[in-house]
């Protein structure tokens, strides 16, 4: 049974890890992977195209699009699986009224890279169509990549160079010339900066995204569900039990790294074992082998043989060798 010196200590842990949980919690914003995931993961169907209209919206209208048609569905954490392939799992996954396709991924933490933003686009335009169903068929799908990264990973040049939206649309190539295809291809790219701070509507929704505080977010949705997440007790013991699983998952990481050292260990330490056990073995086998050539020169000399030459050639040696065996045997002799 624990004192009440250990009990007091284990209240004051407790306490002290629920004040941890609690500034971190306070710090987090929609941007937040995790935390965005709890938000929509918690929401109605309803808030959900609601925070997903809200986003879409403003990045379309700062593109000069018409603003879509009404979401009819949206989901978070989409497993677009693939048999052969690279799979996907998106983190807003959106349809309109008209069955266009919509993917928003939040790109905070780590670098940007095309590959990553064209592999879900293609995932994407592959998952619009069904199993037989006809090309012409085909609705347009939007890869939406919301990021405060500056530079791409591969080139390491600009992002946003001509301003808070980057959209990408595939083009052919006539000679040096190339000739933008967009009436024709269904599949669009485009990169929001999730720095620009603008006195607009994009600027708007990128202020509401990177807010910490529910009160200052405009959307009513995602205001409402995280001032649900960050000051009630429901919200507050989900988020706990959100962290408290991370926590094992990182202890879990970790742990698992500690063993696969060791694995690693035992490997490099068995291998080296097997090394010297191997080199042992070849240096008895070359030993035997040498001793087994000295004692056919020995025979040769104790049956009579006196040309040097003769057995140095059979048996593939110098004739020096041959010798040194012959001065030995009469050393031996003499002493005796």
């Amino acid at each position: 049974m624990k004192s009440t010196k250990e009990k007091q200590s284990d209240q004051d842990n407790w306490l002290d890890q629920k004040t941890k949980i609690f500034q971190v919690i306070t710090r987090l914003c929609f941007l937040d992977d995790v935390f965005s995931r709890v938000i929509l993961s918690h929401c109605t169907m309803e808030q959900r195209i609601e925070i997903v209209r809200a986003i879409i919206d403003p990045v379309f209208r700062k593109m000069g699009l018409r603003v879509i048609r009404t979401i009819v569905y949206a989901e978070t954490q989409k497993d677009m699986k693939e048999l052969f392939s690279h799979s996907a799992e998106m983190d807003i996954f959106a349809v309109d009224i008209e069955g266009n396709f919509y993917n928003i991924e939040l790109q905070i933490s780590g670098s940007l890279s095309f590959a990553r933003v064209e592999n879900y686009s293609s995932t994407l335009n592959k998952y619009s169509l069904k199993p037989g169903e006809d090309y012409e068929n085909s609705k347009d799908t939007w890869t939406i990549f919301i990021t405060n990264q500056q530079y791409w990973k591969e080139t390491g040049e600009p992002i946003f160079d001509d301003g808070p939206v980057c959209r990408i649309e595939y083009a052919q190539v006539y000679g040096n010339t190339p000739k933008k295809v967009m009436s024709q291809s269904h599949s669009h790219i485009c990169l929001v900066n999730a720095l620009y701070n603008g006195d607009d509507v994009l600027g708007d929704l990128m202020r509401d995204l990177n807010s910490t505080d529910p009160s200052k977010i405009k959307i009513p949705a995602l205001r409402k569900v995280e001032t649900w997440l960050k000051e009630t007790k429901e919200g507050e013991n989900i988020m706990t039990s959100v962290f408290n699983e991370l926590l094992q998952e990182e202890v879990k990481k970790e742990l698992e790294k500690k063993v696969e050292k060791v694995r690693e260990e035992t490997r490099a330490e068995m291998e080296k074992e097997m090394e010297d056990t191997r080199a042992q073995a070849q240096a008895e086998i070359q030993k035997e082998k040498e001793e087994s050539k000295k004692q056919t020169i020995r025979s040769y000399f104790i049956e009579g043989g006196r040309d040097n030459a003769f057995i140095a050639k059979v048996m593939h040696t110098s004739i020096e060798y041959v010798q040194n065996i012959r001065n030995e045997m009469a050393n031996t002799l003499l002493q005796v």
